[in-house]
């Protein structure tokens, strides 16, 4: 008959009338959505590629720490030093409202363009220069702007409205790189400072420039005047056509003081628009423009004439001076909504106080106008004398302005320092701060980490691990009857053999150990209830899978279940039985294939072990598969079967892989049991598989050995519910007991009480 491998069925479709049927649980289901629960399973599996994968993983990171420690010791220590320039603001004007008075701070120049004028090859030069006259050092320019970086940092409470840069070298060595980091913000101060110096020659010489010219016009003034009186005799007027002439020269000594402002203001806004390379337009026609431009005027020119009867403070010249910088304002941006990509504001500044100078001449010049017909009713030589009168007071007015701009800018040539000052010079560095061991070990530690994890996953990919049941049935179409956890004998201890008829044995680890195999047996009465099987072969793929130790308490289950057992040693090169039975291996299997005149009953080995009883190797024989091969050994397989004083025979016979020997026998078994240790690599099993398939042998499943059953492990929960709750002592009092279960419900359900050999679960309170 065909031998069906066991399969759990539905007890509710094949339980006999009257035995006892589970009751169906049903889940509570809730109405709340369902939370995400985290895959313990795949977790503990990523656990356990680590685990079985953790060398290659420590190997990885063993090798990738080492590199980074021999680069890290082969790299040349760099030394870093820091000095830091504040960068002052310079107040540009100066509005006033009332009694209010508002400054407006504004660099001469942005940060971006200072550190740009630092990274050019002239500073590296002035470096180089000061190493070599004052240090002794060579050290070329280059290398000096390429240990050199400038960075601007944010400015804090402590400098106030300052803006600080920080001047950064990296050097070998650590004083070269001290002093090429204070030579840096000294050159950083010296540059700003001959930037200043070189505008306020440039506007020394435009007045100087004026200043000469001016006073040529007055000394020819001078000259024309006295030359006037000499020749006609006038010496003064009379106070009404003095008054008259007065006003003229007045407004005509205004009028000249608003020309030289309109040449000034515009010599700097070509100044300005020279250094932007382009031109600011003005659309004077601008209805706005042109009445911003006449209210400057008249503001200006009543200002002039507030100044002459009242100091700078009093109340109408402040408020006068504020309308003049709030009408001015409004022009700027007049004149910047018609010129939308001119952004300097310094240009429009001085645009707009060339519009105003321009708007307040020509108003100026309409008074002066005016007035001048006025005097031509006067006589032709007072006039004349008062005409030159007027032009000595004009050029001595505007010589006496220009005189005091000359010094003011020769007193702020000489006293100009530019508007950065050094913070802070550099310390001496006390150590490298670069390579940085700790830093680079622990890049590389986590560097390591993961490329050996990748490798460890890799790995796991080509070798595709059978590690749990579900990976067995997929990967071989094989189902897994038991699932034995890996057990450590100590050999410290008296008994140390890996077999489950330990007395006396409290351990639950060992407990558990037996209880796999009694659930192994119980699996395999279920599976051959309905056949009889007399002969089993267990083999495995590779060596150390455990094959022998599952034949050896196989056999040892089914004896203490009073099965009569015959277990035969059929891995004739590596032989393992003698030494777990502790037994001397005498004449055995290979003496019977070699020599007709003995029987079985003179080879077989009774155990400590009731009803088992064990056939050695016998004397090492090399052509082994041609001893399986021959008719001996089947006459020996047929008398094994026809024995009637044996109810079951197990092979224990070498793995597929190493010799045809299991191979072989498979052919000539009833039934064939693979051992599968966990992790092997489903390729090998597989192959191992065909070897068995191609020889027609029946293999009724696989056990898979060796579970890992610690905490760490996916498994520990499954085997602590399966075998941990039946043999724990720490149970509550309220959990019930499995035992009381079942004799509660055998009181009520006939059949229950089976016999303990076919029960795995059931055990004696």
């Amino acid at each position: 008959m065909a031998i069906e491998t066991y399969k759990p069925v539905d007890p509710q479709k094949t339980a006999p009338a009257g035995s006892f049927v589970p009751a169906t649980v049903q889940t509570y289901k809730s109405s709340e959505p369902e939370e995400e629960i985290l895959d313990w399973k795949k977790v503990f599996a990523y656990l356990d590629i680590i685990k079985r994968r953790k060398f290659i993983i420590i190997q990885v990171v063993s090798i990738v720490l080492l590199v980074a420690f021999i680069n890290t010791k082969m790299q040349t220590p760099m030394y870093k030093a820091s000095s830091k320039v504040m960068i002052l603001p310079n107040p540009v004007e100066i509005y006033r409202y009332g009694q209010n008075e508002t400054t407006i701070y504004k660099p001469q120049l942005s940060i971006d363009s200072q550190i740009e004028m630092m990274r050019s090859s002239q500073v590296g030069e002035n470096i180089s220069k000061l190493l070599k006259e004052k240090n002794k050092l060579i050290v070329s320019s280059g290398e000096v702007m390429a240990s050199m970086s400038i960075t601007p940092q944010k400015s804090s409470e402590q400098y106030g409205r300052s803006e600080i840069v920080i001047i950064n070298v990296s050097n070998k060595d650590p004083k070269l790189a001290q002093l090429i980091a204070d030579y840096g913000a000294e050159q950083f101060k010296e540059r700003s400072r001959n930037f200043d110096s070189a505008k306020m020659r440039s506007a020394k010489e435009l007045i100087e420039e004026q200043l000469y010219i001016v006073e040529k016009d007055l000394k020819n003034a001078e000259d024309r005047l006295q030359n006037f009186q000499k020749k006609e005799g006038l010496i003064d007027v009379d106070s009404v056509v003095k008054a008259k002439v007065e006003k003229v020269i007045e407004l005509e000594a205004t009028k000249s003081l608003a020309e030289v402002e309109k040449d000034v203001a515009e010599a700097k806004m070509k100044e300005v628009q020279s250094g932007l390379g382009g031109a600011l337009r003005i659309d004077e026609k601008d209805p706005l423009v042109a009445q911003l431009q006449g209210q400057l005027a008249q503001l200006e020119i009543e200002l002039a004439g507030l100044k002459e009867k009242w100091a700078d403070d009093y109340p109408d010249v402040l408020n006068t001076k504020a309308k003049i910088a709030e009408t001015k304002k409004k022009l700027s941006e007049a004149i910047a909504s018609q010129s939308s990509n001119i952004k300097n504001q310094a240009l429009l500044d001085h645009a707009v106080n060339y519009t105003g100078a321009e708007a307040k001449n020509a108003e100026l010049t309409a008074m002066f106008n005016e007035e001048t017909e006025k005097l031509k009713t006067l006589p032709g030589k007072i006039v004349e004398m008062k005409r030159l009168m007027r032009e000595v007071d004009v050029a001595e007015t505007k010589y006496k302005s220009l005189l005091q701009k000359s010094q003011e800018a020769k007193l702020q040539e000489t006293t100009q320092q530019g508007n950065v000052e050094v913070a802070a010079y550099a310390m001496l560095p006390g150590g490298p701060y670069t390579p940085n061991m700790n830093k680079n070990l622990t890049k590389a530690l986590i560097v390591g980490l993961f490329m050996g994890f990748i490798l460890a996953l890799a790995v796991e990919q080509m070798n595709i691990p059978l590690s749990n049941e579900e990976d067995v049935q997929k990967q071989l179409k094989l189902s897994v009857l038991e699932t034995i956890p890996r057990i450590k004998f100590h050999k410290k201890k008296t008994e140390s053999r890996p077999l489950m008829n330990r007395t006396g044995e409290t351990d639950r680890k060992y407990l558990h150990f037996g209880e796999a195999f009694r659930s192994l047996r119980t699996v395999l009465n279920f599976s051959l209830k309905d056949e009889k099987v007399k002969t089993m072969l267990i083999t495995s793929s590779v060596p150390g899978e455990g094959k022998s130790t599952i034949a050896a308490n196989l056999a040892i289950s089914y004896a203490q279940m009073g099965k009569r057992v015959l277990l035969v040693e059929a891995d004739l090169l590596k032989p393992t039985l003698a030494d777990l039975f502790k037994l001397k291996n005498g004449k055995g299997v290979t003496d019977y294939l070699t020599m007709k005149e003995i029987s079985l009953t003179d080879l077989a080995y009774d155990t400590e072990i009731e009803n088992l009883k064990i056939l050695c190797s016998g004397k090492k024989y090399k052509l082994t598969s041609e001893l399986f091969e021959s008719e001996r050994m089947k006459e020996l397989i047929k008398e094994l079967k026809e024995n009637e004083d044996l109810d079951l025979v197990i092979f224990d016979s070498p793995p597929c892989q190493a010799v045809t020997d299991s191979v072989i026998l498979s052919s000539m078994m009833d039934k064939v049991l693979r051992v599968v240790a966990t992790n092997m690599n489903a390729r090998t099993v597989q192959q191992s598989v065909k070897f068995l398939a191609s020889a027609d042998a029946d293999i009724i499943g696989v056990v898979l050995n060796k579970m890992d059953t610690t905490g760490s492990s996916y498994y520990y929960y499954k085997y602590k519910y399966k075998y941990g709750y039946y043999y724990s002592k720490d149970k509550k009092e309220s959990e019930p007991k499995l035992d009381d279960i079942l004799e509660d419900k055998g009181k009520d359900t006939p059949g229950i009480e089976q016999s303990k050999s076919e029960l795995v679960f059931h055990s004696k309170k």
